[in-house]
């Protein structure tokens, strides 16, 4: 973003000094949730602000009315100064965003009662449990069930939650797992599975706690499986970063895509169906910016379906040929830096 050369009246303005900066914004939302002064120490742990931050902070927001001092001293505490005209209006802003997390997760688990047949547990997992997911992380949803039933469980669960996706533009993952799934997971993955928020049911780890982990040959051979995967889903990951280009100025993709996506669907196979579904919902209910995080998301979801994408089917065969190309080039390239690293440690 280029700096902002004219200036707005602070008077007629004042939120743009208020708000404009993410500490800012954090130091207001820690003090706007009680009615205590915090010292700089406490917004320090409460915020995940060094203390230098908290203190260059809150002098701005005390130059604006906002925030005032209690006391004297150099580690005074600060606290919002409620009489300010727009503190109940910050205060609600905050509130509003508390709610609307709450509403999300609520919904959610509405969803996950409401399935039949109803799955073993539902829960949520990735960086948004501990709090440190960024705009374009999936939320993500682990569901465990049978077999028989996972795939369209899952799938109904996807259903259920296209209106919140929508409403809330969302990037919604569902990922479903069996019991052999978790008892064959790694311990990379049973580790990220340590601390969910459980949706329906007992955490993943504590149902398969107690279950013998699995022979390490067998953790070696789905290693390589994976290996074996590398170069494609990087040639898949190359195209859709320059598929997500061409949508900033040919949005119409995604409306040629939907069209190939419900004409393809009366003739496709039950494998292929599942496939063309998810991509339908992911073509209706997410925004241009959020699609576009999508295609080029390191997720497992993401990587698995960019193997279908259906732009390629809407563009003509001289522009399929020029992305493959690209991404040719591409992956080649990584490769050879790769080969070049791996020589370096040798010698």
């Amino acid at each position: 973003m280029r700096p902002i050369l004219n200036r707005q009246s602070a008077l007629r303005a004042p939120l743009n000094d208020i708000l404009c900066t993410e500490a800012n914004v954090r130091l207001l939302r820690a003090l706007a949730a009680t009615a205590a002064p915090m010292s700089p120490s406490r917004l320090a742990e409460a915020t995940g602000l060094h203390l230098s931050g908290v203190a260059r902070a809150l002098a701005t927001l005390e130059e604006t009315g906002i925030v005032e001092f209690v006391g004297a001293g150099s580690r005074r505490p600060a606290t919002l100064r409620r009489a300010h005209p727009l503190a109940s209006a910050i205060d609600a802003l905050f509130v509003a965003e508390r709610a609307r997390y709450d509403r999300i997760v609520e919904r959610l688990r509405d969803a996950t009662r409401a399935l039949v047949p109803p799955p073993a547990a539902v829960w949520l997992e990735g960086p948004v449990v501990d709090g440190s997911d960024r705009r374009e992380d999936a939320l993500v949803i682990g569901v465990l069930g049978t077999a028989r039933d996972l795939d369209s469980v899952t799938l109904a669960l996807q259903d259920a939650l296209d209106d919140v996706v929508l409403e809330q533009d969302l990037n919604l993952e569902v990922r479903g797992r069996t019991l052999a799934d978790l008892s064959a997971a790694s311990p990379g993955e049973l580790q990220s599975l340590a601390n969910v928020i459980p949706l329906l049911g007992a955490p993943p780890l504590a149902i398969v706690r107690g279950r013998e982990s699995r022979p390490a040959s067998r953790a070696r051979a789905v290693a390589e499986r994976r290996l074996t995967h590398a170069e494609l889903d990087a040639r898949a990951l190359a195209v859709a970063r320059a598929i997500a280009e061409r949508l900033t100025t040919d949005p119409s993709l995604v409306e040629q895509a939907r069209a190939y996506v419900t004409s393809r669907l009366a003739l496709a196979s039950a494998g292929e169906q599942h496939e063309l579904r998810e991509w339908e919902r992911i073509l209706r209910t997410r925004s241009l910016p959020n699609l576009r995080r999508f295609l080029v998301d390191g997720g497992e979801r993401a990587t698995r379906l960019r193997q279908t994408m259906p732009f390629l089917a809407v563009l003509s065969a001289e522009e399929r040929e020029g992305l493959a190309e690209a991404a040719r080039g591409e992956t080649s390239e990584a490769s050879g830096k790769r080969v070049g690293r791996e020589a370096a440690r040798k010698r």
